[in-house]
C-alpha cells in the first residue's frame, strides 16, 4: 500500500487463474477497466481496490483470500512427507526474515505429516492433516510490513526486480488501451466507441476527451487498427476478403473495400497480389 492507494504487480492475473477464476469477470463486477492488469504495475484507490477485492471473494467462494500460502505438489509420484513438510517451513521462515518477526503461523496442514518434533518447535504450531498443503497467517501477521530489502530475496519472486521499479510509473497512453480493446473486440463486431469505453470503465465523454489530449479521435485510432489488421491478415491467403471484413467489424465487404482503398489507394485484392509477390520475390 501507498500513500495514495494500493499498487501490486500485474502477476495477479496469473494469481486469479491458479484458483481458476478469470480476471474479466472479477474486474466487471469491480467496475474497473478489462485491461487494467495489462500494465507491468497497477495503483487503485482504496475504494476500487476494495470493490475487486469483495469480487475476488465472491467469485473464488473464499472469505480469507489472502491469507493463506499453498504448495501445489504432483499426484503422482507423491513427494515424501520431508519435502512436504520442508516447503511449509520455507514459507514462514521468508515471511518471519522479511518482517523480522518470529510470528507463530495460524495453521499448518498437509495430507501426511511427519512424527517429528523439530517442526513443531520451529513453527509454534504441530503440523494437522489436510487434503491440501497449506500454511496460515493470522490477519495481524498477515499485514506486517516486509523490512528488508535483500535483493536476493526478491529474485525469489521477481526476475530483474530494479527494472520493474523503474517501470513503477510507466502508464500506457489512451490510444494503446483503445487499441489494445480493439484487438479483442473487433472480431465480435463490437468496435463501436461505446463498447470500447465500456470496455476501458469509462464514459464515452471521457474516452473522446483523453483521446482529445492525446492528440487523437476514437475514429482515426479504429481505423489505424483496422488498417494494421487487414494487412496483417491480407498477408493470409487461408482468410478470404469477406471474412477480413467481419474480423473488422465490418457488416459487408463492400464496407471494408471503400475503407482500404481509402486508408491505402489499394483495393484489398491488390494489396493481396502485391503481398503475394514481395513474398515470392523474397522467400524467407
Amino acid at each position: 500500500m501507498t500513500v495514495d492507494g494500493y499498487t501490486f504487480s500485474s502477476a495477479i492475473k496469473a494469481t486469479l487463474a491458479d484458483l481458476g477464476v478469470p480476471a474479466g469477470p472479477i474486474l466487471r463486477a469491480a467496475r474497473l477497466p478489462e485491461d487494467l492488469f495489462l500494465s507491468p504495475q497497477v495503483t487503485l484507490k482504496p475504494d476500487e481496490f476494495f470493490r475487486l477485492r469483495t469480487a475476488a471473494e465472491t467469485f473464488t467462494g473464499e472469505p480469507a483470500l489472502g491469507l493463506s500460502v499453498t504448495t501445489e505438489m504432483p499426484s503422482a509420484p507423491p513427494p515424501p512427507p520431508g519435502l512436504v513438510a520442508w516447503e511449509l517451513t520455507f514459507w514462514v521462515a521468508l515471511a518471519r526474515l522479511g518482517t523480522r518477526t518470529t510470528f507463530v503461523p495460524a495453521k499448518a496442514i498437509m495430507p501426511d505429516p511427519p512424527d517429528a518434533e523439530a517442526y513443531r518447535d520451529y513453527l509454534g504450531v504441530r503440523i494437522g492433516r489436510g487434503a491440501s498443503v497449506t500454511v496460515v497467517f493470522t490477519s495481524l501477521d498477515a499485514r506486517r510490513p516486509f523490512l528488508t530489502a535483500n535483493d536476493a530475496m526478491w529474485k525469489i519472486f521477481e526476475d530483474d526486480p530494479r527494472r520493474r521499479l523503474a517501470d513503477l510509473g510507466k502508464v500506457e497512453t489512451t490510444a494503446v488501451r483503445v487499441q489494445a480493446a480493439l484487438l479483442e473486440l473487433l472480431p465480435a463486431g463490437q468496435g463501436t466507441a461505446q463498447d470500447v469505453s465500456r470496455r476501458l470503465a469509462m464514459s464515452g465523454r471521457s474516452l473522446q476527451r483523453r483521446l482529445a489530449q492525446e492528440g487523437t479521435t476514437f475514429q482515426a485510432v479504429l481505423g489505424r487498427t483496422r488498417h494494421r489488421l487487414a494487412q496483417h491478415y491480407l498477408a493470409r491467403d487461408d482468410i478470404t476478403i469477406t471474412e477480413i471484413a467481419l474480423l473488422l467489424g465490418y457488416d459487408e465487404p463492400n464496407s471494408f473495400r471503400r475503407a482500404f482503398h481509402k486508408w491505402s489507394g489499394q483495393t484489398p485484392h491488390q494489396a493481396r497480389t502485391e503481398s503475394a509477390r514481395r513474398s515470392t520475390a523474397f522467400p524467407a
